[in-house]
């Protein structure tokens, strides 16, 4: 590996620790918000940034439609099936993923609630795919550093609880995941995932609204 691999193996590494580390503390927004400035940072330094941007926005429906079959799977199968599943079986699911999401979101009206998915899916996308995904698969193969980054993604959204409930939870972002890092391995598009990852949360939020509280 050569000098210059090996100093973005280097900075790849300590951003992640931060990551990582921060994750499970309050400090949680500031080592997203470091990913992503250092993200954006190394394209602008790389003379990148503006060609891009461009490139993104431009090729946003060409990704969309080279990748609408993930982008349905995404969107309506997985998130219904796992609904089901947790209708069926496990009714205490939907309390457990609403007390996992209220943290992050204010559900006193949809248009907030779309909004501030929208902000969470972009930030997301950002961190896990283009820095966490997109850079380690610099350094390794793209499938594997797919799986890395959604096994990374899934337990980062682990919250405590009962055990079949919890590994049902996170194996629906994990799965979820998955897919968006293959929309984004395909697209080499942080939009088209985001875009992914924001109609599919804002299809399950619904799911889980209509259920669970039947917007009472």
């Amino acid at each position: 590996m050569d000098k210059k691999k090996t100093r973005q193996l280097i900075e790849y590494l300590i951003v992640t620790t931060i990551l990582i580390g921060t994750s499970f503390t309050p400090y949680k927004l500031a080592g997203m918000l470091i990913a992503i400035a250092y993200t954006i940072l190394e394209g602008i330094l790389r003379r990148q940034g503006k060609k891009e941007k461009g490139g993104l926005i431009k090729g946003l429906p060409q990704a969309i439609k080279e990748n609408w079959l993930f982008i349905l799977l995404v969107v309506f199968i997985t998130p219904t099936i796992t609904v089901i599943i947790g209708k069926l079986f496990l009714p205490e699911y939907f309390a457990h993923v609403l007390a996992r999401v209220e943290p992050y979101v204010k559900m006193d009206s949809l248009e907030n609630l779309f909004g501030q998915l929208l902000i969470l899916a972009f930030g997301e996308e950002i961190v896990f795919r283009a820095f966490l995904q997109g850079k380690l698969s610099q350094f390794i193969k793209p499938w594997l550093a797919i799986l890395l980054s959604s096994i990374v993604f899934a337990a980062l959204h682990f919250t405590p609880g009962v055990m079949v409930i919890v590994v049902m939870d996170l194996l629906g972002v994990f799965v979820d995941s998955l897919l968006f890092g293959v929309i984004y391995e395909r697209s080499k598009n942080v939009l088209a995932s985001t875009v992914a990852h924001f109609l599919g949360n804002s299809f399950a939020m619904i799911l889980l609204l209509i259920i669970s509280r039947g917007f009472a």
